[in-house]
């Protein structure tokens, strides 16, 4: 049996990997919000229960405060690696099923792993963000799951949504 993982990517994103290759276990919102808790808990960003139906890996996203989400960009790398590192998916070009339809990886044994997110959509409409009290203008992106885009001048972002061709995007 595997156990469980917790791993991080970019120096910021924590997640706890579970499991679940029988497809079997059920994960309530507060039991994620118990274990991403900071203070009380493992500590994490989000929850992956890494299930297989029918031959396929699923990626089963929680965000820390327990919503069901439609995955992760960094969370699907770690969830590769994982896989990889454990025997259970050789290195190479492989799917990973989402909420958010399929998402195609090239996953070396030891390199960095890409994700092809699929189309970049721009969902119509203002968006603001505040940090520290400050509100910034933004674009509503989508790539399965939702992005607030700011860009650093404000008075470029309507300039930008007018001039970029937004289409694919793989990170």
């Amino acid at each position: 049996s595997t156990r469980d993982w917790s791993s991080d990517v970019c120096s910021s994103d924590l997640f706890v990997l579970v499991p679940d290759l029988e497809n079997n276990q059920k994960i309530t919102p507060e039991q994620v919000r118990n274990i991403c808790n900071r203070k009380t808990g493992i500590g994490a960003d989000g929850l992956i229960r890494i299930a297989k139906t029918d031959g396929k890996w699923f990626m089963d996203y929680r965000n820390a405060d327990g919503s069901v989400a439609e995955m992760c960009g960094n969370g699907i790398r770690v969830m590769a690696r994982y896989l990889i590192a454990n025997k259970l998916q050789p290195a190479g070009i492989f799917s990973i099923n989402t909420r958010a339809g399929t998402k195609y990886l090239a996953a070396p044994e030891t390199e960095d792993i890409s994700v092809n997110m699929g189309k970049v959509e721009l969902i119509p409409g203002e968006i603001t963000v505040k940090v520290n009290g400050q509100s910034y203008l933004g674009l509503n992106i989508s790539v399965g799951n939702p992005h607030a885009v700011v860009v650093r001048s404000e008075e470029h972002t309507s300039e930008l949504q007018s001039r970029v061709d937004i289409s694919y995007a793989v990170f």
